[in-house]
C-alpha cells in the first residue's frame, strides 16, 4: 500500500512542473460551438433555442440607440449587443440584436454556456418586417461563433 502515496507524489510533481508523463494522455479542452438552432412557437411568436459548448455569457448592451426605429414604441424592445450576439434573416433582409438600423432587440430568456433562448422585441411585430418562415435563411452570431440554417417553424 506504500505505492499509491508515492505514486501521487510523482503525478502531483509532474502536474506542477507541467511535464507529461509517458502513457498519461492529457484531455484537450473542446473548443467552443453552436451545435444547433431550433425554433419553437409560431412564426408571430417565436422562441430562438440555441444548444452548444462554450456559448460564453450574457452579452453587455453594446450598441448606441437608433433614434430612428420607432422612438414611440412601448416595453419590450429587447436589446441590441452589436457584434456580440446578433440574428439575421437573411431572405427578408433583416437583423435582431446588431444595432443601429435594425430595429429590433432580442429578448433572452436564458443564457448559460450550454444553451441560450431567445425571442425578438416589440418592434418584430411591425408591419416593416417580415416574420419568420418556414426554409427562410438565417444566421446567428455569437461572440466569434456563428451558424447559418434554414428556419423550421410551424
Amino acid at each position: 500500500m506504500r505505492k499509491a502515496p508515492a505514486m501521487l507524489g510523482v503525478l502531483t510533481a509532474a502536474l506542477v512542473l507541467g511535464v507529461t508523463l509517458p502513457g498519461a494522455a492529457l484531455a484537450k479542452p473542446k473548443p467552443p460551438v453552436i451545435k444547433s438552432v431550433k425554433f419553437r412557437g409560431t412564426p408571430n411568436d417565436p422562441l430562438v433555442v440555441v444548444k452548444g459548448r462554450g456559448l460564453g455569457s450574457f452579452p453587455a448592451d453594446d450598441a448606441e440607440p437608433d433614434p430612428n426605429c420607432f422612438g414611440e414604441e412601448p416595453s419590450g424592445l429587447g436589446n441590441d449587443f452589436g457584434s456580440a450576439f446578433y440574428f439575421a434573416d437573411n431572405n427578408d433582409g433583416w437583423q435582431a440584436g446588431a444595432g443601429p438600423g435594425d430595429c429590433i432587440g432580442l429578448i433572452f430568456k436564458t443564457y448559460t454556456e450550454k444553451e441560450v433562448t431567445f425571442t425578438f422585441g416589440s418592434t418584430y411585430l411591425n408591419p416593416e418586417y417580415a416574420p419568420l418562415h418556414k426554409g427562410d435563411e438565417y444566421g446567428i452570431v455569437i461572440g466569434s461563433l456563428s451558424k447559418f440554417g434554414r428556419v423550421n417553424i410551424k
